[in-house]
């Protein structure tokens, strides 16, 4: 079909002259031209936003696995793995070590009122009827180790039997820290100590250890360059009884004379 177009000429004259098919044929390619390229660039921009390979899921939806960068760019900063901080207060104390001292046979015992020493037997406190009698135990401490920071040291003692009515005799079971020497003495009954009654032994009438806490004790006989920690036990109230009748507490020494096998023990731990 041809269409009509009109040309006005340069003296106004209009002429009508009617479109050739070539000139129309010229027209039709050029759209479909461009056409053509506007479509290919929405296409290329759609591959670009959506990059990677699909595939379908059993639900039959469409899933974009994108594809991932094996290496960074040229211009970023290379990824190092740096260690994960510990959480404050995380820090590895050094363990707890432990160290058991054991009484010495030569050192350990009891004395009287009347200046009776005894070594190598019971260690026994109360009275016999006649005079009073007071325990005695000794550590050396060669075998600990120099500069030792000491956390907690106990004395444990094993309390074997009762004779008569100590407790209500006598009342609680006291504890001193003193420094007799490497012998024990009859002087060692009324030596000032260097903390007296610094602990009280629960009353039982149960044979079992019985446990003092001498973490301060022990620290002053090391800060002092003392060789032994040494310790008197007594009760509260010292008196004799009536005549020939026995109100004593016994504990078992290091000599093993009571036949328990539970000798007095120094656990120190640093």
């Amino acid at each position: 079909m041809e269409e009509d177009f009109h040309i006005i000429s340069s003296n106004g004259e209009e002429k009508k002259k009617k479109k050739s098919p070539f000139f129309i044929s010229i027209s039709v390619i050029v759209v479909l031209l461009l056409a053509g390229v506007i479509i290919g660039n929405i296409t290329l921009l759609q591959k670009q936003q959506v990059e990677g390979t699909h595939t379908e899921n059993t639900e039959g939806s469409i899933r974009f696995d994108t594809p991932q960068t094996t290496s960074p760019p040229d211009n970023s900063t290379p990824i190092t793995n740096s260690p994960t901080p510990s959480p404050k207060g995380s820090r590895i104390q050094n363990a707890t070590k432990t160290i058991i001292l054991k009484s010495m046979s030569s050192e350990d015992g009891f004395v009287d009122s009347a200046g009776l020493i005894g070594i190598n037997t019971a260690i026994k406190i109360g009275d016999d009827g006649t005079d009073t009698f007071r325990g005695f135990v000794s550590f050396n401490l060669d075998d600990l180790p120099q500069g030792t920071t000491i956390s907690k040291a106990t004395v444990r003692i094993y309390q074997t039997k009762l004779v008569g009515n100590p407790f209500g005799v006598h009342g609680a079971i006291k504890v001193d820290h003193l420094v007799y020497g490497t012998a024990l003495n009859s002087d060692a009954y009324n030596t000032i100590g260097q903390k007296d009654k610094f602990a009280t032994i629960p009353q039982s009438t149960s044979a079992g250890w019985k446990e003092i806490d001498v973490t301060n004790q022990l620290k002053n006989d090391t800060s002092d360059a003392h060789t032994r920690s040494q310790y008197r036990i007594h009760f509260d109230q010292e008196k004799v009884s009536s005549s020939n009748s026995e109100n004593m507490v016994y504990f078992e020494s290091a000599s093993n004379s009571l036949d328990s096998g539970e000798t007095p023990q120094l656990v120190v731990k640093y």
